[in-house]
């Protein structure tokens, strides 16, 4: 590919038109699509948890290559972001780009605006990154997003109490994972729970259990939602070969909620714990499940913990793992008034060596198929990338609204008020009824 093709031509009339090659050849590998005209700009550019000095080397990068472009990122605390970005978009004074969570889609799908054709194509994207990510962001064909990193559930565990219960390597399936929590386990003269084996069981005081129980549910075959995203079926049965019937999901939750009954081997936490991050931080719990972003918070707060990181977790008869992802895409806002420019700064975000060097400056997992291989042997990081190629995750009209019914659901069976096929039923009605009512 000769570099002439990424010259910037700049038209008599003072209106520059660009060749987009520049940013897709680096981001695919392919041909060109046809020229765009792109005014002056500057773009907005709002995002959470990615500190400025992140964003900055790239947004000047971005500045030199297109000199009548530039962004300026902004930085809100997680606490306050949503609310403070859905009061800028229904004043008209939101951002251009702003940054949305993969589950945040169906929410926010009436406020994005897709790429054009002259953006980015497609199938070209689904090529250059992880197989969730289309799923996720590519609705009724046309792309409303571009993440810079992909987050998956491992396993954090503590490396002296897995040494000193004389377990040599971390469970790599369900099963090992139920004989070690057993050992892992202490208990007072009164059995009272001294220190967990795994935090996890509970909704109220652990972090992500939404997640947890959606990957067991997932793992163990349950479709979460109709084909058409016009019902909840994590409640429905299987069909097997001995023509009994299977309910995949009110399994995973008995699993799940198992490790918070006091009537069970395998009975380690309960809602008296403190919160699932807090006990791992302060050796409470010598396990728990959790993303890669939970590291700097590790190794700031716990400075001499001795901790590593573990594959998630599988289903032994099945031969292809299944993990669950959540993770951070930039999006383009349909009211911006540079929507073209504005995803000319999402095609330049994605490009290989600019995708690469957020990973780097954020120590993220990455999203692109082609930079597994080099952040496959980071030791922290590295389980995460190789995970992102089995990620998957689910179709969540409303994942707020669906986080609290889950919540409730394993509570629920955790109190005894229901049991766990009245629980899921009752949550995947109640999950119906938000779907129908979009």
């Amino acid at each position: 590919m000769v570099l002439s093709k990424q010259k910037v031509i700049i038209a008599a009339a003072g209106v520059l038109t660009l060749v987009l090659a520049g940013a897709l050849i680096a981001l695919f590998g392919r041909n060109p699509p046809p020229k765009v005209q792109l005014k002056p700009a500057t773009l907005t550019v709002w995002g959470t948890f990615d500190d400025t000095d992140i964003f900055s080397p790239l947004t000047r990068a971005f500045h030199e290559r297109y000199s009548h472009l530039s962004a300026n990122y902004r930085k809100i605390a997680i606490e306050e972001y949503e609310t403070e970005l859905l009061n800028a978009l229904a004043a008209g004074k939101g951002p251009d780009v702003y940054m949305i969570n993969n589950t945040w889609v169906p929410r926010y799908l009436e406020r994005l605006r897709p790429a054009s054709a002259t953006a980015i194509d497609p199938r070209l994207f689904r090529e250059a990154f992880v197989d969730l990510v289309a799923d996720d962001f590519i609705v009724d064909g046309k792309i409303y997003g571009v993440p810079l990193h992909m987050d998956t559930l491992a396993l954090f565990y503590n490396k002296d109490y897995l040494a000193s219960a004389g377990i040599a390597t971390p469970p790599a399936t369900w099963e090992e994972f139920l004989q070690d929590v057993k050992l892992l386990t202490r208990r007072d003269a009164r059995g009272n729970i001294v220190r967990a084996g795994i935090a996890m069981g509970t909704a109220i005081n652990v972090n992500r259990s939404f997640d947890i129980l959606s990957l067991l549910m997932m793992q163990q075959g349950s479709r979460m939602v109709t084909e058409d995203k016009g019902r909840a079926t994590f409640d429905s049965p299987m069909a097997l070969n001995t023509q009994e019937s299977f309910y995949p999901g009110e399994r995973a939750l008995t699993f799940y909620t198992d490790f918070a009954n006091p009537r069970k081997q395998v009975y380690t936490w309960n809602t008296l714990q403190h919160f699932s991050i807090d006990a791992f931080l302060t050796g409470q719990t010598a396990m728990m499940i959790n993303y890669s972003r939970v590291i700097p918070l590790i190794e700031s707060r716990a400075p001499y913990l001795s901790w590593a990181v573990a594959p998630m977790p599988q289903i032994s008869t099945r031969d292809f793992d299944i993990n669950f992802g959540n993770y951070w895409a930039l999006a383009v806002s349909n009211t911006s008034k540079n929507p073209e420019e504005a995803w000319q700064f999402l095609a330049y975000m994605a490009e290989r060596n600019n995708a690469k060097q957020y990973a780097d400056a954020s120590r993220r997992p990455v999203a692109r198929k082609d930079l597994v291989d080099i952040q496959r042997g980071d030791l922290k990081l590295g389980i995460f990338a190789v995970q992102s190629l089995s990620a998957r995750s689910w179709h969540q009209v409303d994942n707020n609204a669906i986080e609290e019914l889950f919540a409730d659901m394993i509570e629920s069976v955790v109190r005894g008020s229901d049991t766990a096929r009245d629980a899921i039923a009752k949550a995947a009605r109640q999950v119906t009824v938000l779907m129908r009512k979009r």
